[in-house]
């Protein structure tokens, strides 16, 4: 049984959240969406970093540039990217492959993309202190970013992977639809988000074109986080952003005449999607800035929110 709450944003906006995991309870789902009210997370500043660069009609209108090799680590980090790979080899995490984004992310340029690998992203990620992983090797303290800065390592070369964030407009665009995070994710946990991805791939293989590739990893994370068919929806318009401490990301919007009730109910105890985002949130457009005002959102993402809602008003 799909559970739902229906919260009261003020201005005469309310939150629909539906409960797709069935370990949750009626009071459960209340409890979670009352959390996030008093544990705002969004501030202006706190998406300071976050910068739109424009609107892109299509992914066919997207310009890729595939640079032939693969990416390596500043040498001063090779020694943590070695120790994060030997580390997460024993706790049998996967080193998945990741498009890189060479230089800086344009809608302007072509977008420069390496092959790279997961672990050089976590290497390479301004958040984390490699002495906690091998201290004889880096100072006490010290993140990555402030290794960069003391050696003098261009922050374009971090191994930045573009994400995507999907803008699921539901009920032919009377709904945006959205998610909250399983509390026991790695990052970015438990608080409201888009759905999103993480693009995966092997950029030498034969005719490889980027925008093909684009457009099926869309068609397959719409099914895997809504069970969505290709038929049952079709992809917008394409709001691009930067960010100066985390990675690029593309908003593809989502377009689909099924409502956030009806995709809870299909998605309903699947194990993929309940693994990721236990709940399924819906608000009007218009009520944006009552959300962003309310309640706990992943700060790029409220970005990205706050754009759209610019777009539509």
């Amino acid at each position: 049984m799909v559970y739902h709450y229906r919260h009261n944003l003020g201005k005469s906006f309310v939150l629909d959240a539906f409960a797709i995991s069935p370990s949750l309870s009626q009071r459960e789902l209340e409890t979670i969406v009352r959390l996030n009210q008093s544990n705002r997370l969004y501030k202006d500043d706190a998406a300071r970093f976050t910068y739109f660069l424009g609107m892109i009609e299509s992914i066919d209108s997207l310009n890729f540039n595939i640079v032939p090799g693969t990416y390596e680590v500043p040498l001063q980090l090779q020694h943590y990217r070695d120790a994060l790979e030997h580390d997460a080899k024993a706790k049998k995490m996967h080193n998945g492959p990741i498009a890189v984004v060479e230089g800086g992310f344009s809608i302007n340029n072509p977008i420069r993309l390496i092959q790279g690998w997961y672990f050089d992203f976590l290497a390479t990620n301004f958040k984390a202190i490699p002495h906690r992983l091998i201290p004889d090797k880096y100072p006490p303290g010290k993140t990555v970013e402030e290794l960069f800065k003391n050696c003098g390592i261009p922050e374009d070369k971090r191994a930045r992977f573009f994400s995507v964030a999907y803008v699921v407009m539901a009920k032919d665009g009377k709904e945006l639809s959205f998610v909250q995070r399983a509390k026991n994710l790695g990052i970015n946990a438990n608080c409201i988000c888009s759905p999103g991805s993480t693009p995966s791939p092997i950029l030498s293989e034969t005719n490889f074109d980027m925008c093909r590739y684009f457009k099926q990893h869309v068609l397959e994370e719409m099914f895997e986080e809504y069970k969505m068919e290709e038929n049952e929806f079709r992809i917008g318009k394409l709001w691009v952003f930067d960010d100066e401490k985390e990675v690029p990301r593309i908003a593809t919007e989502i377009h689909t005449s099924l409502t956030t009730e009806e995709l809870a109910i299909r998605n309903y105890n699947h194990e993929k999607a309940v693994k990721e985002h236990p709940i399924l949130y819906a608000i009007e457009i218009g009520a944006i800035p009552q959300l962003l005002g309310k309640c706990c959102v992943l700060p790029p993402i409220a970005k990205i929110f706050k754009t759209v809602y610019q777009d539509h008003i």
